[in-house]
């Protein structure tokens, strides 16, 4: 690899102070940038970034002037498509004044094609609100749902709008959300939802809420919108082939949504046995967290654990796997031992020997994470692969099947849990590419059962990886894609095996529902050797550049914590490649 001269790493090191400066500016005025000049004169040697902003300090600056709501007027009416968008009541009794607040946010859009489809005939009023109103959904290309009170941002329709021009064609279109004030003054409890569809998360909650439907899309499925518009928001996304997200917080609730209905609990399990799933239960175990289950598929795994030595953790991961109650049958443990000394691992490997259902395979190589788990795989028997650190605990016996149920899914080809550390901060949620490098953790230090401006920790999420500490992977899709790539020695094959698996169809979902403890570094440290980065840089590149696919684009990539920032994927693309120059790799091409 070529080594960059001095001349070369100060004019990178300029060009960087630029870069973060303006963002200082942007973000913090004159006494950040001020702070961020001393903190350069010092010569702290890290790559400053601009802290998360405060949901009320990220509105100010994405707050839209008079003058851009103005230009938006003049800007759609060169569309080409403008289409007629029709609000629709989701049912439930309001208030005349909520009725008001609602409507009044509806007339201050700035793409004025807009209609209402019902209204209820004792609601009278007052003569400032001009309506449009149609008597058949026909009459419209998409309809939006609402709740009387809520308010509608003024660009909501012009976003949906710019967006069917740019995109022609999209059938469901969603957007972020929070909560207002019964003054209108104070914003609150932001959500910012997935930048990709998440199929698996609309099995703990209808997140799209609300979205503007394609009318056509809307008569094909089952339900009325206006009595259970959620029930027919997840039938529509479970048909629809083209789902976007527009990044900004469009829509105002009056309170925090309700939980989800009986109607939409219905639509789920409808949609599952359609899928082929068998007795699929919805089950409520408490504060609003919502847990499914079924009668799964009698697949085989193998659970496959790389180990050198360390009886504190090898002993106490595989006698949690036996003793469990309900081990799946067939269910087979491979321990591939890297060399082991260690006089109570050689015992405890002999007593072993007399369990037909764990075997030990010799790896007298220098250890390589990912041949290590390809020769595991090479022994195993199972349709289902369990890739698993020697450092992992279950917190109780319904992990492994929880983790297997969800391979019976069609579509869903990696699956991994809900790691945490001992104190009960989660440790993996799943991997978001391009956080604190290549690579990082999503809800890492969020309480286990905490809630951020992205959902809580217990919904079902869909993502563009999971750790290789817990990674369930169906057997012919590992085969498929050749295994894990050996040329990485120790970390980022197992994020690369699950881009691969997307590319040949296949989804990445974590599931909450299987908790385990993760002894993160116990067993082989927390190095991460420079070839690995450097390869993972080059593999990863362009999905670090556009920002994870699942990540909202608001979302900070330099916090595990969800939190809000301005252009981050940027700064955090010139701090990966930063930081890979001062470990002497060129990134330039």
């Amino acid at each position: 690899m070529r080594r960059l001269s001095a001349p070369s790493k100060l004019r990178e090191r300029i060009r960087q102070l630029r870069i973060a400066s303006r963002r200082e500016f942007q973000q913090g005025g004159v006494r950040q940038l001020i702070a961020r000049f001393f903190h350069w004169i010092r010569g702290e040697r890290r790559f400053y970034h601009p802290p998360p902003l405060p949901y009320d300090k990220w509105l100010a600056h994405t707050r839209l002037t008079d003058d851009a709501l103005h230009r938006q007027i003049l800007e759609i009416g060169q569309y080409d498509y403008q289409p007629l968008i029709a609000f629709v009541p989701a049912g439930g009794t309001a208030p005349k004044t909520a009725w008001e607040r609602t409507l009044h946010s509806f007339q201050a859009q700035t793409y004025r094609n807009w209609a209402l489809y019902t209204i209820p005939g004792d609601i009278e009023l007052p003569d400032d609100i001009e309506l449009s109103q149609i008597e058949s959904l026909d009459d419209a290309a998409y309809v939006v749902p609402f709740h009387p009170g809520d308010r509608a941002a003024r660009h909501l329709l012009y976003e949906i709008v710019r967006q069917l021009n740019i995109n022609p064609g999209t059938q469901i279109l969603y957007w972020d959300t929070d909560i207002i004030d019964a003054d209108d003054t104070i914003r609150y409890s932001p959500f910012f939802k997935p930048g990709t569809f998440s199929p698996e998360m609309m099995l703990s909650t209808n997140y799209l809420a609300p979205a503007a439907l394609q009318v056509d899309l809307v008569r094909r499925v089952e339900g009325s919108i206006l009595e259970d518009s959620d029930a027919v928001t997840f039938r529509c996304a479970a048909a629809a082939d083209s789902i976007r997200h527009i990044p900004d917080v469009l829509y105002h609730h009056a309170q925090a949504p309700d939980s989800i209905s009986e109607g939409y609990r219905q639509a789920v399990v409808e949609h599952l046995q359609s899928q082929g799933i068998r007795n699929a239960r919805y089950r409520s175990i408490g504060d609003g967290i919502h847990r499914l289950t079924w009668d799964s598929a009698q697949n085989s795994v193998s659970i496959i654990i790389p180990n050198k030595d360390n009886p504190d953790c090898i002993r106490p991961c595989v006698d949690s796997i036996l003793g469990s109650p309900v081990l799946p049958a067939g269910c087979e443990v491979i321990i591939v031992d890297n060399g082991s000394t260690d006089r109570s691992v050689i015992a405890y490997y002999k007593s072993l020997e007399a369990d037909p259902c764990v075997s030990v395979i010799p790896y007298d190589e220098s250890f390589n994470y990912s041949r290590a788990n390809n020769i595991g795989a090479q022994a195993a028997r199972g349709d289902l692969l369990l890739f698993l650190n020697n450092d992992i605990l279950p917190l109780d016996d319904a992990w492994l099947p929880e983790l297997m149920r969800w391979c019976d899914l069609p579509g869903i080809g990696v699956v991994g849990g809900l790691l945490l550390y001992p104190d009960h901060t989660v440790q993996h949620a799943g991997v978001v590419i391009g956080m604190s490098g290549i690579a990082g953790h999503m809800l890492q230090n969020v309480p286990d059962t905490g809630m951020t401006i992205t959902g809580p920790t217990y919904w079902y999420r869909n993502c563009s990886a999971v750790t290789g500490a817990c990674m369930l992977i169906r057997r012919s899709l590992f085969e498929t894609i050749g295994g894990f790539d050996e040329a990485y020695q120790l970390v980022f094959s197992d994020v690369k095996i699950c881009l691969q698996a997307q590319q040949k169809g296949f989804r990445v979902v974590c599931t909450p529902f299987a908790r385990l403890y993760h002894y993160e570094g116990k067993s082989r440290g927390s190095s991460v050797p420079v070839d690995d980065m450097e390869r993972a840089f080059q593999d990863m590149k362009s999905i670090i550049e556009q920002g994870d696919p699942f990540y909202n684009p608001n979302l900070s990539r330099f916090s595990t914590v969800p939190a809000l920032t301005i252009d981050d994927v940027s700064i955090s693309l010139h701090y990966l490649q930063w930081t890979l120059k001062v470990m002497g790799i060129d990134v330039s091409h």
